[in-house]
């Protein structure tokens, strides 16, 4: 006999099923596919995707980004030191395959333009950026970074394994001689009773944000020099930035898993609650103190949860949007599939 349901019963099943499809959907794949719709809309709307600058590759594959106008700065098209290292390194990664792929020229062109940009003084060197970043208006020109001078040490130490090229030794060592700069002086460094915070966006003026990635991956720089050189001055000032660093993660905890990015309380994004939190179980990696656990369990909470029940907490346009399309995309193929079973079986209202 054949079961017949009715139209009403019917669009309930296929409801039912397509939210547990979409749900579903969503708890393995919702992180990743959520950044096509994210930038799709951002696309419709002729806008920049305000977490990420759009970055290019020139034709030696060295990147460069488009800044748009923000808080009534356009600094446009730049080069810029800290997206070089993070492109170097990927670049280096993927050489771990296959030793003699095209990125490894792509990562050496990488390599020789951190060499040419650095900022050269008589007994170290960091980055100067003669541009004014966006994002905080009271920093001025030119800044400097603690976060680019360790990835770039992390660079050169990886070029020189590669090429035994001295010239890289002798760089990696004027960028951790420039760790001991105090900000006032030109330099990203606080030297201060509770240890040395390596501010990633610093002038002379001292109008500096505090921002809490870039400071250890200024500290993940000197560790891996450390690490790879066996060098008691990046183990020195590894461990005064490792002092300052527990003392401020309090600061930075803002509850219920969430994290302030800044001194200013701005809470950290997704993205930035990712690297925080894989931040925190590397300090637990490189230190073994269980401060550095504790955060990370603390944080990582809130990304445990459902993908469903984030979107909806975190008021998540993208997410929401991308649960919604699933859910029409499942209920379209499930009434396909009805409507099938319907012309070959008869089964159905009429």
């Amino acid at each position: 006999m054949a079961i017949r349901l009715s139209s009403r019963w019917r669009l309930a099943l296929i409801f039912i099923l397509s939210a547990f499809i979409s749900a579903e959907l969503g708890r393995r794949h919702g992180d990743a596919w959520e950044e096509y719709v994210r930038r799709s809309l951002y696309a419709v709307r002729g806008d920049s995707i305000p977490d990420f600058a759009a970055d290019q590759t020139d034709s030696l594959g060295i990147p460069f980004t488009y800044y748009p106008t923000q808080n009534g700065i356009t600094p446009g098209y730049q080069y810029n030191a800290t997206i070089v290292c993070n492109y170097a390194l990927s670049y280096f990664d993927s050489l771990q395959a296959d030793p003699q792929a095209p990125a490894r020229n792509r990562f050496m062109h990488c390599v020789r333009w951190l060499q040419g940009h650095l900022s050269r003084r008589r007994d170290y060197a960091l980055y100067e950026f003669h541009w004014r970043q966006p994002w905080y208006d009271s920093v001025q020109a030119p800044f400097t970074s603690g976060m680019t001078s360790g990835l770039a040490m992390e660079v050169m130490l990886k070029a020189f394994s590669l090429t035994g090229d001295s010239s890289l030794l002798h760089d990696a060592s004027q960028l951790l001689q420039g760790f001991a700069v105090p900000v006032a002086a030109g330099g990203f460094t606080f030297q201060e009773p509770t240890g040395w915070w390596y501010e990633e966006i610093a002038d002379a003026g001292g109008h500096t944000p505090r921002i809490l990635d870039g400071h250890i991956f200024a500290l993940m720089g000197l560790h891996y020099y450390d690490s790879v050189r066996h060098d008691s001055l990046a183990g020195r000032y590894f461990r005064l930035g490792e002092a300052a660093l527990r003392h401020a993660l309090p600061a930075y905890d803002a509850g219920d898993g969430n994290i302030y990015y800044d001194k200013y309380g701005k809470p950290a994004d997704k993205k930035y609650k990712k690297i925080l939190t894989a931040q925190m179980q590397k300090m637990f990696s490189a230190t073994g103190d269980s401060t550095y656990w504790r955060y990370y369990r603390r944080w990582r909470v809130p990304m445990e949860r459902h993908y469903v029940m984030r979107a909806v907490e975190e008021r998540n346009r993208s997410g929401l949007l991308l649960l919604l399309l699933l859910w029409a995309a499942a209920a379209a193929g499930l009434w396909a599939f009805a409507a099938g079973i319907r012309r070959l079986s008869g089964w159905g209202s009429r």
